[in-house]
């Protein structure tokens, strides 16, 4: 008999800053990992709308932030919020959802695990 455990981890929250020329964010989350990115593409807005449009972060991942302030990596179910911490030094909080790890173990369990998937 197989055992599956779901394993789920806190929310982590990214906090960055835009750049004067709001054309690039930079900053980190609260476990110490930087990030940072580049604007490709501005939203419906244009500069105005400050940190909506489509981003190309540090780790090649394609993210579009909606002016209403919803986060979708591109081929990701994962969606993200944004939030205004400092609107006067453009200083926003990303807050990402708690992942999820599905964990299967052997019949025996004492073989690794079967399976580990992440949502």
């Amino acid at each position: 008999m197989e055992r599956i455990f779901n394993i789920t981890w806190p929310k982590s929250v990214d906090r960055v800053t835009l750049s004067a020329d709001l054309q690039h964010m930079s900053g980190g989350n609260e476990y110490g990992s930087p990030l940072s990115a580049t604007r490709t593409a501005w939203s419906n807005l244009g500069p105005m709308g400050g940190i909506p449009g489509t981003w190309q972060r540090h780790n090649g991942v394609t993210v579009t932030i909606d002016p209403n302030g919803s986060l979708i990596p591109d081929g990701s179910p994962l969606r993200a919020h944004r939030n205004v911490v400092d609107a006067t030094q453009w200083i926003h909080n990303i807050v990402w959802p708690e992942p999820v790890n599905t964990l299967t173990l052997s019949p025996d369990t004492l073989r690794p695990p079967a399976a580990i998937n992440t949502a």
